[in-house]
Parts: C-alpha cells; structure tokens; sequence
C-alpha cells in the first residue's frame, strides 16, 4: 500500500510538472531547451519519475538488487541537474516550486539509496555497490554512505567481538601461556586461521557473517592478538565490498578511516580494562602494544591508496589509540633493567675472579671482566626482539650510547692517572712533572684503591676487555641495531630496501664513533698504565745500579770491564714474565701485547738513558777535577786505563747488551739510538768485541 501510494504520489507530480512546462513552451514561443528554467523543469521531472521508479521497483521482491542500484543512481544524477539548474534559474516561479519539492523527494532516494548499499554490501555485489557509491557522489552524500556503513556492519560486528568480556578472557588466556616469541609476524595477517573450524572459518571469511558464531569464535581468542586479528578479518570481509569497489574515481569514501577505525578503536579503548595499557609489567605490556600495532596495520592495508591512508594516519581515533601506549613508562623500565646489572658490577673494583664467572659473554670475543660482559649484555638487550620497540629506536640508542660511556668513565676514573715513573732521586720528564705533582696533591690513584685492583694482570685484563668491547661496538652493533630498525621494512624493490639499510648503517655507525672514541681513550689509559707499571718494576734496580758503577771503579783498582753487569740482564725480566703470561696472537704469529713491549722499551730506554747521563756528567765533572790538580801538582798521565775510561767502557758494554734484549723481544734498532749515541767510547778506548 505504501508503494503504490508512492507511485501515485510520483506520476501525478510528474505529470503536474509536465503540463507546467509544456504551458511554458507555448506561453514563451521558441523557448530554447537550453535555458535555464528548461533545465530546471526538465531535470525535475526526470528526478520524479526516477525516485518512482526506485519505489516501485524496491517494493516489488522481484526486482533485482543491480536494477535497483542503476534506477537510484539515474535518480541521484537527476537530483544533481536539478541542483545545478535552479542555481541557474533564481527568480523564476517554477524554479521556487520545484526546490520545494526536491528535498521530500531526495529525503526518499536517500532512505532507498542507505537500504539498498547496506543490502547489497552484505550480499557482496561489487557492481551494485559500485553504482550505490556513484549515486553517493552525484548528490555529495559521501560521508552519509561512511556513516550508514559504521552503523549497520561495523557496529554490529564489534559488539559481539571486542567486548569488554573478550578483551579480559583474551588476556587472561595470554598470561596463562608460557611466554612466547615476540617476532613479528606479517602485518595485518589474521593469525589462527588454519586452527578454526570450517564452521568458525565460515563466520569469519563467507557473506553474510553469523553474528551469534562469530561471537563464539572470539571468545575462544588465545591471545589479545588473535582476537584484535579475528575481528580485522571479519571487518574486512564484511566491508569488503565497499572498499574494494571505492577505488578511482570514488576517492572521496573513507571507509577505513572513518567508518572501520573511528568505532574499532575507541572500542578498544573504552572496553579495554587497566591492564590492557598499563607498562608497569614490561613483557604483557610489549605483547599487547604489539597486537595493537598490527592492528593499525591491518588497517592501513585496507586503505586503497596512499592519499587514503593519510587520512588515516591523520584520523582523531588512531591518535587517541596511541596516546593510550605509555611508551615513555616502558623504556624507563627497560633502561633500568639494563642499567641495574652494569651498576651492580661496577659499584666495586673489578676482581681477577670475575674470569671463573660462568656467565657466559653475548659475543664471539671473550670478556673476562663482569663489568664488561654486563655492558655488552645492557647493549645487546635493549636491541632484543623481545624489549625494543620501533617508535623508542631514538631512546634506546641514546640508552647504548649511555651504558658505553658510563662503562669508559668508570675505567678511567677507576685506573686513574698513569703512575709516575719517580723512583731513587729519578726525576721524570719535564712535560710530566706538573701533571705528577698535580696527581700527588689530590690523593694519587684512581677510584679502584685495593691492592687487586691496582694489579698488572688486572690492568691487563681490563685492556683486553675494551679492545674486544670496541671491536664488538665497531663491527657487530651496527649491523644488530639495522637489522632492528629495518628488519620490518619489506622496502619494495631490492634496490631500495639494500639502500635503505646501507644509509641506516651509515648513520648508526656515525653516531657510534662518540662512544668509541671514548672507549678507546680509556684503552689507551690502561694500556699506559699497564706500561708504566712494567717499566717501573723494569727500572727498580737501574736507577740504583747506573750509579754504582762510579763506586765500583772509581779509586779501586779494578781491571777495565769485559762483560755486561749483571743487574743489566734482569732489567726486562718483569716485561718478559707478563709477556710468557699473555700467549695470545692475533693469528700469525704476532703477539697482541706488541703495544706494551714497544711502550715499556721506550719508557725504560728513556729512563736508562736520564740515568746514563746523570752518571756522566758526575764523572766528566771528577774527571775535569782531577786533571786540574795533576796539572796543578805537575804529575803526568798515567799509562793505565783511567776511572773514567772504565765507567764509559762498562756503560758501553751495558747499554750494547740491554739493546740486544730489546731486540730479541722484537724492538725496532732505533729504539736505543739515542742512548747508545749518549755511551759512545772515545778513540782511546779501543772498542770491546
């Protein structure tokens, strides 16, 4: 009754309009079709009897769904002549009556044209669906067909899967399991698929959807992810008609953003119970925020192009969703986790027991220090899959960079300044006295004030840490923290993914050449420390030996020297036995403890030298003494060897042998140059084989 009623309605305004402009025609002559009021009385009448037609043919249970959408798109396109001529036809009396009567007329397309997409989108007929979404553009109704898509598919479906009821049983299951793999999975893949029934598969992937089963399906989820997956996967299947079909030219619909996203999330949001969110337990917090993230990018897949997805990128719903995550919360924790066990460690000297650590090092190269190990361990866990999180990328390298300079810092405040090399009335160099006497006034020594920690194999141990540190830091970090930052990048191309991560590397090993600036700096303090150690156990009996050999032939009698003293072959003994310790080589044959040879040679040459000198200029000067008061008395020069001669001949003969020892440690000859230039005999002394 109602459609026949309608039908009525609609042929006696259409004929009512006919007779207006056939009126017209003959009131006005040669009226050209082209006018406006023409357009207007023409257009109008096609629009009545299309909303006719669309009646009559959405009453009749024979009728089609796909002629049904071709008579309301015909009635839409009228409706838009229509617009466009009565903006053109203002003044004119017809033009009044027919604005008046379009809008109960576009009132009725619009409740056919709502039932019909709604229809034919649960049916799945892409090209009814298709002429729906055309109609919606002809009266600019886009944000209506958004609006009626939320309502009638959207909405339903989320109420019987993301209840307040599922989210709490989805997590409950999840805590319950054993804590699984955080790896990624591809995004927006529904996941358990292959686990359900076909009776559960068919409520999830067939139109129409079974409400009541899917709802028994989702509140069997094992996890929050596969619930917030289950009900991307119904969503997609029950819009998918429309998102498929708003493809260009239809860019205007914004399905995804604003009918899908605008009620799924702030569903999860306002359903979602306190845990859902909270950070304060780090790994329930990871695997919830990570199932929420691939549900965005299951939503982003959905979106047909990149202007689309802008959009929403850009929708209000997705920014409250995140502002949920306390991301700020979680990387404090992490970061305290990984800082807890390198404070641990370094809050004490470094032992030599910490070698019979079981702990076990993340790295192919040993480290032998707990400190060490700690940082490395610190380093590597904020990049684990398990911790790292892709918008903290910038926090957790800054944490790296923070644990790397806070392990050098405690090295070098630890071993302190390098030990000065004044013993027995020694003076150091001049460029060392004032940081020497700089050292003395504030205390001397570093942070590690224990015996153990002041050792040479100590010292050592700590050298070799940071090498193996700095290498791992050089070579194998970068290549961990790309393959975070880019590991979920598919790229593209090949070319483009490969340039992708070389431009990451590059900027990651940038930003690591701070740190291991530092690291090596502290090396190099350990290594000087550990030399001058040595060359201080090296120059114990030198210092006091050198000017003894005054006594030894000054006013004695003795016969002219032929040998080397023997304290000269002791004087390498300490470098020797550090030397049998460390047997390592770096692979052929070279031993990695060629820095301390070569900088202990240097430090007690050079101090061989100082005493050397010192010894003759005292016998220059008794020399000088002694020939004034045999010029005085008018004695002649003896015919024997002189003191002197005797001292220059035995420093000779012992310089010569300390070089040969340097040499079978595999010193460079020009390393006693100058000392040996400083004992060379006068043409009266004949030379020593």
């Amino acid at each position: 009754g109602d459609a026949e009623r309608l039908g009525g309605a609609a042929a006696k305004a259409r004929s009512s309009l006919k007779d207006k402009y056939v009126s017209l025609l003959k009131s006005k002559g040669n009226w050209s079709v082209g006018k406006p009021a023409d357009a207007a009385d023409a257009t109008s009448n096609d629009a009545a009897a299309a909303a006719a037609a669309a009646s009559s043919s959405s009453s009749s249970s024979s009728s089609s769904s796909s002629c049904l959408g071709v008579t309301l798109e015909r009635a839409c396109r009228s409706f838009s002549r229509a617009r466009v001529a009565m903006d053109k036809t203002k003044g004119f009396a017809i033009s009044a009556k027919i604005q008046q009567a379009l809008p109960s007329l576009l009132e009725r397309v619009m409740a056919l044209l709502n039932k019909t997409f709604i229809t034919t989108v649960k049916r799945g007929d892409r090209a009814a669906v298709t002429r729906c979404l055309r109609a919606y553009t002809y009266i600019d109704q886009t944000h209506t067909a958004e609006e009626v898509l939320r309502e009638e598919v959207v909405t339903p479906i989320l109420n019987v899967t993301v209840t307040k009821a599922h989210l709490v049983r989805a997590q409950q299951k999840q805590q319950q399991q054993q804590p699984a793999s955080l790896a990624k999975k591809p995004q927006g893949a529904a996941q358990n698929m292959d686990d359900l029934d076909p009776k559960a598969k068919k409520a999830i992937l067939v139109l129409p959807l079974d409400l009541k089963e899917l709802s028994a399906v989702a509140g069997k989820a094992s996890s929050l992810d596969a619930l917030f997956q289950l009900t991307l996967q119904a969503l997609k299947t029950a819009c998918g008609p429309a998102l498929e079909a708003s493809v260009f030219p239809f860019t205007a619909f914004h399905f995804t953003a604003r009918s899908i996203a605008h009620e799924l999330l702030p569903a999860i949001v306002s359903r979602g119970s306190n845990q859902l969110f909270a950070p304060y337990i780090p790994q329930r917090f990871l695997a919830h925020y990570r199932a929420g993230r691939r549900l965005v990018s299951g939503l982003e897949a959905l979106c047909p192009d990149d202007a689309r997805a802008k959009t929403f990128a850009d929708t209000p719903a997705l920014a409250q969703f995140d502002d949920k995550w306390n991301l700020p919360v979680y990387f404090q924790l992490r970061f305290q986790e990984a800082r807890k066990a390198l404070e641990d460690a370094v809050r004490s000297p470094p032992s030599l027991t910490d070698q019979d650590n079981k702990m076990s090092p993340p790295s192919s190269s040993p480290l032998a220090l707990s400190a060490t190990r700690a940082v490395w361990t610190g380093v590597l866990r904020c990049w684990r899959e398990d911790v790292w999180v892709d918008r903290l990328t910038h926090r957790f390298f800054k944490a790296t960079l923070q644990l790397l300079k806070q392990y050098a810092s405690w090295v070098s405040f630890g071993l302190g300044p390098p030990p000065p090399l004044e013993r027995a009335g020694l003076s150091p160099p001049k460029h060392e006295r004032k940081r020497s006497t700089a050292s003395t006034q504030a205390g001397g020594g570093g942070k590690w004030s224990s015996a153990e920690a002041s050792s040479l194999r100590l010292v050592i141990a700590v050298e070799k840490d940071i090498q193996a540190l700095c290498s791992n830091v050089r070579h194998s970090l970068p290549g961990t923290i790309v393959g975070c930052v880019c590991g979920g990048h598919d790229g593209g191309a090949g070319g483009d993914a490969e340039k992708k991560r070389t431009e990451a590397t590059e900027m990651v090993t940038s930003g690591l050449s701070g740190v291991i600036g530092e690291l090596e700096r502290a090396g190099a303090r350990a290594r000087e420390v550990a030399a001058r150690r040595i060359a201080l156990a090296c120059t114990k009996n030198l210092v006091t030996e050198v000017p003894r050999i005054k006594q030894r032939y000054s006013m004695t009698g003795n016969a002219p020297p032929s040998t080397a003293l023997a304290f000269v072959q002791s004087i390498l003994t300490p470098l020797r036995e550090q030397l049998e310790d460390d047997d390592d080589d770096d692979g052929d044959g070279r031993s990695k403890s060629a820095w301390l040879v070569s900088r202990v040679a240097d430090l007690v040459t050079d101090r061989y030298r100082v005493a050397v000198s010192d010894l003759l200029a005292v016998v220059q000067k008794t020399e000088a003494i002694l020939s004034r008061l045999k010029k005085k008395k008018g004695r002649a020069k003896g015919t024997g060897m002189s003191d002197a001669d005797k001292i220059r001949l035995q420093l000779f003969l012992d310089v010569r042998r300390f070089a040969e020892d340097l040499a079978a440690l595999g010193c460079a000859d020009d390393t006693t140059k100058a000392l040996q230039d400083l004992v060379q005999l006068p043409p009266s002394i004949p030379k020593p084989p």
